[in-house]
């Protein structure tokens, strides 16, 4: 009984070298020209100038209008909040340096800033009072 887990040797063919006829070459056409035909003058040309026409002009005051909105772009700063040890992505404005767009939200961080100091305060409260203490002032307030 045969559970398709054995491995069969491979068969290689070997690649017998083929041989390529070129294909039969025949004149179409006359190659010999008379010598009044070989070569022709060519026709008196102006010459081209490549300066700066109006439509370059336009071109390349259209391409610093896009390099100067470009670098206007607001740039992303990533940066740790001190306080709560968050990261924060910050869009800046390059010309002004004003923050245009944050994540999360300074009214968020100020309010994960307060919480991070109230737990401090209580956990600061809890080590500084024994535990016989705590359950003393427990009772004392219920």
């Amino acid at each position: 009984m045969e559970t398709g887990l054995n491995v069969r040797p491979v068969q290689t063919t070997s690649i017998a070298a083929v041989r390529v006829e070129p294909a039969e070459q025949r004149q179409v056409a006359r190659t010999e020209l008379p010598e009044a035909a070989a070569v022709t003058a060519a026709p008196e040309v102006q010459p081209v100038r490549f300066d700066e026409g109006d439509d370059q002009g336009k071109l390349r005051a259209e391409l610093n209008r896009a390099l100067d909105a470009a670098a206007a772009q607001p740039t992303l700063k990533v940066e740790q909040d001190e306080t709560t040890r968050e990261i924060v992505f910050r869009k800046v404005s390059p010309s002004t340096g004003q923050v245009v767009q944050q994540f999360p939200d300074e009214a968020v961080m100020r309010q994960r800033a307060y919480a991070a100091q109230q737990r401090r305060a209580a956990l600061e409260q809890a080590l500084l009072v024994s535990p016989g203490a705590a359950e003393e002032h427990v009772y004392k307030v219920a």
